[in-house]
Order: C-alpha cells, then structure tokens, then sequence
C-alpha cells in the first residue's frame, strides 16, 4: 500500500509506539508508587490511623521548599527575577545531548527536569549579579526508587574562569534505602556575592562509594537563578465605571463548503456547532456538488431543523473558493468564519471570538491556536501561535483556522479567488493585511483540523498544488507592497522564502572585538568584506592584526560591546549598520542582502541573522521572553539536517535579536544606540528596545553565519538579564505563546494539550 493510506498508517503507527512507551512508563512509576506506600505501611505503627495520617503528611507535604518552590513558579513573587537554566546556554560532558523534560513529577510535585544519569556533568557559563542564588532540586524518578541501590550523588558548583572550585553543596539521595529521600531534594548556592567576572555553574551527578549504576535515574528539578527586587511601585491606576450591560457579541456567520464527505465527520461538524456555549453564530452551507444521497440529506436535515443554518447548493461542483462564495452570500452576521467539512469548532470557539469582537469592535481579524484530530478522537499537534507576525505570514499561512474576518472587508476584497484553490485562505489574510493591522490572536486552542486519508493535516503532499499557488500568493503579494523581492519555495511544503533583490546602497559592519573571543580576527576580515573592527583597551593588538586583513579599525575607550558598538556607529556613514556580536564568518552568500533588504522594508526596525557553532548547532536563533526574561531561542539545537524546527527554517517576527543584526543607522545613532554600559545583551537590549519605538524585528535564518573561536553568546550576563525582565515587569512576548513551555524557548507546548 502506498500513497496518503500508507502515511496515515505509519502516523498512526508512530502515535501508538509511542502511547505504549508512556504507558509502560507510567505502569513502572505507578508501581514503583504503590510499593513506596506498601513499605511506608509496613515502616509505620500508625498504619491504622489512615485518615490522620494522610492529613498529617497533606499538612507536611504543603510546608516541603520542593512543594512550596513548584508554588513560586506558578505566581512568582511580585519583582522577582526567575532565570531558569534550562533556557540558557548548556554544556554536557556525556556524549548525548542534554536531555530535558517540561515535568517529571516525584510524590505529587512535578517540576521541569534535566535528566542526568550518573556520571553526568551540565555546565553553564555565567556572569553573576548581586542578590541572585543558584536553587534547585535533586531526585530519582520514581521508576527507580525500588530498583536502585546506594542511589546517586547530586552535586552543584560554582567555579572561576580558571576552574578553580569557589562554591559548592551536594547531597546522596537515596530512596531505595532512605523512604524519606522520595522526594524533591533542595540545593542552594548563593552567588550574589560572587565578582562580576566569568564564572561557571556545574551540576554534576556521581554514583556513591558501593552504588550500582543500574535504575541510577537521577533527575534536577526546576534548576533556576532566583532573586531580584520590585522596581518602585507607582499609583494604582484609576478603573473606570463600568456602567450597563455588557456589549453583545456579534454574530459569526460560519461558511462550510461541502463536497461528498464522510456523513459521519459531517456529523460531527454540524454537532459541534450545534453545541456552542454562544448563540450569535449563523452556519451557512453550500453543497459543492455533492453525489452522496447521505450528505444531501444530512444538509437539508440540518437547515429545516435551525433557522440559523441556511443552505445552497451547486449542482456541480465548483471548487473551494467557488463554494466558499457561495455559503459567504448567504451570509447575515458582521463577521465569518470558513471551516472546512470534516473539522471541529471547540464549544467556546464563538464565545472567545466574540468577547474580542464585542470588546474591540474595530477589530478587523481575529484567529485562535488549533490542534489536530486524529480518527480515534485524540489531539495532537497543537499549533499554539504568535500575536500578528506580518513577515510569518509571508513565509507560511499559519493562522490558518480559526479565522474570523470582517464580513464587509472581504467582500471589498472581492472574496476567495479560485485561482489560488488549496491556498485561498493564505492568499485571503494576505490581501486582507495589506487593508487592516487590526488583527487579534485568541491563544486558546479552538479549532481542531481533521487527520484522514487525504486531508493536508495529514499528509504535506495531499494537496501538493496548493503550495504552489500559496507561493504565487506570496508573490503577488509582495508586488502589490511594493517590495523588491520575490517568493520562493521551501523544501518542506507550505513554507516560501521571500529573496530580496540586492538594492540596498551602503551598509557598514561592526565587529566589536571583546576579550578572549579567541578565534582568526583576520579570516573574520576577510570574509567579512568591508568591516569596521572596534577594538577596547583589551584588545588593541587583535586591532593591528584586523587592520592589516583590510579592515577599518576604530578605538573605544570601553570594552564592553555596547560602548564599542556606539563608537563604531558613530564613525559609520552608510545608511545601513550590522551590528555583530560574535567574531564570525558568512556561511551563505547573500547574508547581506538578505538581513539588509529586510531592514529596508517599511515597518521592520531590525533584521536579526542565524549564527551557529563549530558543530551547526544554533547560537544565536532570535530571543523569546516567556515571563519576561530574554531566553534564547532553540539554544544548542542543529540547525542543519532535516525536522528542523520551523523557527529555524522561515522568517519569524521576534521582540529582539541577539548575535548580528542589520538595522538603519538613524535609527541607533546617539542616544538611541547601544547602552554603553551593557555587554553581553546589549544588543537584544537594543532590538527590543527598537520593537517598542521604531518598528518590527525579524529573525531570518536564511542568512547564516558561523562563529569563530568561543561564542560569546553561550555566557549569561545575569545582571543585564535582570535588568531587562524587571523593566518589563512580567509582560509576556507577543510572539511566544502563552502556552509554550517557558522554561526553555523552544516552542514546546505543555503535554496537557496533547490528549
């Protein structure tokens, strides 16, 4: 068998392995479970005391730091700054790559973890600031808790830039012999007191003396910096009286355009409108030619039963846009909604939309996140989006459903052109965009995409013209802006890449030299073209070598990055700067015209570029801020090779970049420049500063470079860091979901919402 029935099957093959892998797992924890509280019962006289018992370890359960900690972490405490470690930068001395969990939960407390079979070592450069601490958690899983014997040592140490050991705590966690080790086992370091110099954290995993290695699962919870104080708190704001009833919602006229589904996923459809907590919704049908005397019948049924389902009908079939057409001239509401014939709205789709709607009557669009379902009633797959993300939009439709547009504008926008059938809703939001910016995302999962033979959620060659007409969209699109570029296909299906035509006029790079990058200064010259090298105090000989490479040398007083990149901005004349973080070499050739055609485009303030390591793993990926705290973005993922992450495949908006980024000189010169004082994140403080003032900041990772020597962005400037998540007090990241995992930016959604 081959084809779409042959790629379902093995889809839901691989869902099965892997449902049988965490049930085996679960099954060995349960167990292991039962058997602690077994031995607890047999330990204890007061077994006969059941109900007191339990309240008694109810009451010393909800005193323990571990419990108490996973408390924090949901409501951090007012201005304090939480720096989880599992979003930095990490080293690992085992030949596996770091391996992570978003939860491994240990007697009823589940905190994110690091996996760390004995012997282990996770390093992570830093710079430490005042009233930061080192917090975390050490434990087996629970798997291993009857199996293992002698347990594992757990030891966490702060050491100096020449390796010398300056801070150190560790613990035996044994819960095979110790029942009172089962359990979250906290670690403490203070490192407020620590110089402001490069340091490094290890957490390091050991067997002890006579331990064997067997079922040694050894597991750090929730490893984090934690600390800081509120910025001065200002007056309460002043709430307005809130007077009469709330606005009504508008209604949202649903458009499904029907052609010979399966009755039964019909069914399901029509009942899931049916069963929406909102009334103000219209479902209007068209019948694109359907033969199946079943879905001819279910569809007349289905009108004469509610006067708010109307239906037309084709006598042959037209196509999509055709009988979307069709279904929109029916309908009544401000609003609508294509669905497709065999997918699910979620029971508060239309509440959710219409809050927005009735809060914010100007809005013009509105979308929600969605899943996938597959034929045995489970989701999977959420797509959990950003806010708006014009440059995203280009690159992929990933709106997709739910999408409510004003009914009048689309109707100006002349409706769905037949010509674009298969990508007529990309090519939709992207005409609808050029008319409006009033767009709103409803993070909620409200719309579930239908997984079958034949379906695109299923299979990227199901509908394989569809892409190529949603890369014309691209293009046309690009046209009617007035853009220099032209849109592309990517391998993978769906995906375009918008190529800029080399138009830019004049661009200075500066490379500002900070000490001990290490690395030939003189290869990164020569690659580099035409470049302005800054050079410090600490660093005037690499200055010589640099200038006898060809480039043009500029000497700074300061040598912190902000004040050399100030400097080399104030000797620049063209109209366009990159700024580089690392001493770096290009790794695709129209790396400029790329970062700088996008920097050129009306509304994008700066245009941040993919820098990797030795190995291709991503150093510098754009800069998300889950909880406001500037995380780098797939930190240490490949970035080559197939099943990359989509972040590191398309254009992406983004608050901030870090590594290299083109931006308009005006834009940074002076006082609007680098902070002179900052370092490390001088210039992920500069881009986000830029995304509140002056426009948009992408990540392209169509331009490529790749670092020479020690990349400086695997070092955390802790006080800067601090700096940055105080000043945004807590505000989220438009273009992180809400619901990604926040301890890591790697655009993981919560296992909860896969069902």
């Amino acid at each position: 068998m081959t084809g779409p029935e042959a790629e379902q099957d093995e889809l839901l093959l691989r869902l099965r392995v892997a449902e049988l892998e965490r049930e085996v797992e679960e099954t060995w924890e349960q167990l292991a479970a039962r058997t602690t509280v077994l031995e607890d019962v047999r330990r204890t006289l007061w077994w006969k005391a059941g109900g007191p018992l339990r309240r008694v370890r109810r009451v010393q359960r909800a005193s323990r730091p571990d419990v108490q900690a996973a408390a924090e972490r949901q409501a951090p405490a007012p201005g304090a700054v939480r720096i989880p470690l599992l979003g930095l930068h990490a080293t690992t001395a085992a030949a596996d790559a770091l391996r992570w969990r978003e939860e491994v939960i240990v007697d009823e407390v589940g905190l994110p973890a690091l996996l760390a079979d004995p012997p282990q070592e996770i390093a992570w450069r830093i710079i430490p600031a005042p009233g930061l601490r080192l917090r975390t958690f050490a434990s087996l899983r629970p798997a291993a808790w009857t199996r293992n014997l002698g347990g594992v040592r757990f030891t966490a140490v702060v050491l100096d830039a020449a390796g010398a050991e300056v801070r150190a705590t560790s613990l035996v966690a044994d819960p095979g012999g110790t029942p009172e080790h089962r359990q979250w086992l906290p670690l403490e370091l203070d490192l407020g007191d620590l110089p402001a110099t490069e340091h490094r954290i290890v957490l390091r995993t050991a067997l002890p003396e006579g331990a064997r290695e067997a079922c040694a699962w050894a597991v750090w919870g929730d490893p984090v910096l934690v600390g800081g104080t509120s910025p001065p708190a200002g007056p309460a704001p002043e709430l307005a009286e809130v007077s009469g009833p709330p606005p009504e919602h508008p209604v949202v006229s649903l458009l499904v355009p029907v052609h010979d589904p399966d009755p039964a996923l019909l069914d399901a459809l029509l009942h899931s409108v049916r069963a929406q907590t909102s009334p103000h919704w219209q479902l209007c049908l068209c019948d694109d030619g359907s033969q199946d005397p079943a879905v001819r019948s279910r569809l007349r049924d289905a009108a004469a039963g509610d006067d708010r389902i109307v239906l037309t009908r084709h006598e042959e079939a037209q196509n999509i846009s055709a009988a979307t057409n069709a279904a929109f001239a029916l309908a009544t509401g401000p609003y609508v909604a294509p669905l497709d014939h065999d997918d699910l709205l979620h029971p508060d789709a239309i509440a959710d939309v219409g809050a927005v709607l009735a809060a914010d009557p100007a809005v013009d669009m509105v979308y929600t996140d969605n899943d996938k379902a597959v034929p045995d009633g489970r989701r999977l797959a959420p797509s959990l989006k950003p806010d708006w993300s014009p440059e995203l939009m280009r690159a992929v439709m990933y709106t997709l459903h739910l999408g409510v547009y004003r009914r009048t504008l689309v109707d100006d926008l002349g409706g769905w052109r037949s010509e674009f059938d298969g990508a007529q809703d990309h090519d939709l939001v992207l005409r609808l965009s050029e008319r409006t910016s009033r767009i709103v995302h409803v993070p909620r999962l409200r719309y579930s995409w239908r997984v079958h033979v034949g379906s695109a959620a299923l299979s990227a060659q199901a509908k394989p013209e569809a892409y190529d007409r949603g890369c014309r969209a691209v293009d046309e699109h690009l046209r009617r802006m007035g853009i220099a570029a032209h849109a592309g296909r990517l391998p993978d299906a769906g995906r375009y890449r918008v190529v800029h035509e080399p138009a830019v006029d004049g661009v200075d790079i500066i490379l500002p030299l900070s000490p001990g990058a290490g690395g030939d200064v003189a290869e990164a010259v020569r690659a580099l073209g035409h470049v302005t090298v800054v050079t410090g105090p600490s660093t005037r000989p690499d200055g010589d070598v640099a200038a006898a490479a060809g480039a043009t040398v500029v000497a700074a007083e300061d040598d912190r990055w902000g004040a050399q990149a100030r400097a080399g901005i104030a000797a620049a004349s063209a109209p366009f700067v990159v700024l580089l973080e690392e001493l770096c070499v290009p790794e695709t050739a129209d790396w400029l015209d790329e970062l700088c055609g996008l920097a050129a485009e009306p509304g994008i303030a700066a245009a941040g570029a993919l820098v990797v390591d030795g190995q291709g793993a991503a150093i510098h990926a754009g800069v998300a801020l889950p909880r406001g705290v500037p995380l780098p973005v797939h930190p240490g993922a490949a970035a080559t090779g197939r099943g990359l992450a989509p972040e590191l495949t398309l254009v992406t908006n983004r608050s901030a970049v870090s590594g290299a980024a083109a931006m308009r000189r005006e834009l940074v010169t002076g006082d609007a420049g680098p902070d002179p004082l900052a370092d490390r994140h001088a210039l992920v403080a500069l881009t986000l500063g830029l995304t509140g003032r002056a426009g948009r900041v992408v990540h392209s990772p169509h331009a490529r470079l790749r670092v020479l020597g020690t990349p400086r962005g695997v070092v955390a400037g802790l006080a800067e860091l601090q700096a940055i998540a105080l000043a945004r007090g807590g505000r989220t990241d438009p273009y992180y979901n809400p619901q990604l995992w926040a301890e890591r930016a790697a655009h993981v959604p919560p296992a909860a919402l896969t069902r």
